[in-house]
């Protein structure tokens, strides 16, 4: 039991990513004329998999098993996570392999590494249902900004250093994302300043 949660805490995020994706298609291809013309003239693509196209037979069956995973690993676990913990004294032997979550938190606190996992599944996986690019790197900049505001507001670390590190972790995301939006919309004109953000960006992400 301890071993099934522990991975499942670890691989959490990663798992939902993988399951919003399938609802994170291309823009529309004319395919007029073409094998992969469903009627329409246009034809959108799995971004993840461009061998499968939106819309069709094969992406609806993983569609629906996108929306049940959805509903289980972004919805049910980290509300189940809550509970345990909210009830930790009582839940000695089902909050146990989450005591680490919360052990360098302060006891008034102790729901905010739920919260960051919650972020985590939104950041990096639930804006992936927002088609619109541009607006996508827009809520990733506001989600960084309202964790810096409650890191700062509620200190919810026992140790100062740790309450520092989690405000730079993500005023980083905050900036890695405000660039990345400055790559994708162009706004740097030169090229050279371009590719100069973009190696930036990239030891960033590193970093992080």
């Amino acid at each position: 039991y301890n071993g099934v949660v522990l991975l499942l805490v670890l691989f959490h995020n990663a798992i939902c990513t993988d399951i919003f994706s399938i609802f994170d298609c291309s823009e529309e291809y004319d395919t007029r004329g073409s094998k992969y013309d469903g009627g329409s003239g246009s034809t959108q693509y799995l971004v993840v998999d461009m061998s499968i196209t939106c819309h069709d037979s094969l992406y609806r069956s993983y569609e629906a098993g996108a929306y049940a995973g959805v509903a289980f690993y972004a919805g049910v676990i980290p509300l189940l996570f809550l509970v345990v913990l909210r009830r930790r004294d009582s839940n000695g032997f089902l909050a146990r392999p989450l005591d680490f979550l919360v052990q360098e938190l302060r006891l008034e606190t102790w729901w905010f590494e739920v919260l960051a996992l919650v972020f985590r599944v939104v950041f990096t996986g639930a804006v992936l249902i927002i088609k619109d690019v541009s607006f996508r790197l827009v809520v990733g900049q506001l989600l960084a900004i309202m964790m810096m505001v409650i890191c700062g507001a509620v200190q919810p670390y026992s140790h100062k250093t740790n309450n520092n590190l989690a405000l730079i972790s993500y005023a980083t995301l905050y900036f890695v994302v405000m660039f990345t939006a400055v790559l994708f919309n162009e706004t740097l004109g030169s090229s050279k300043l371009r590719n100069l953000l973009a190696v930036v960006l990239t030891l960033s992400l590193i970093h992080i």
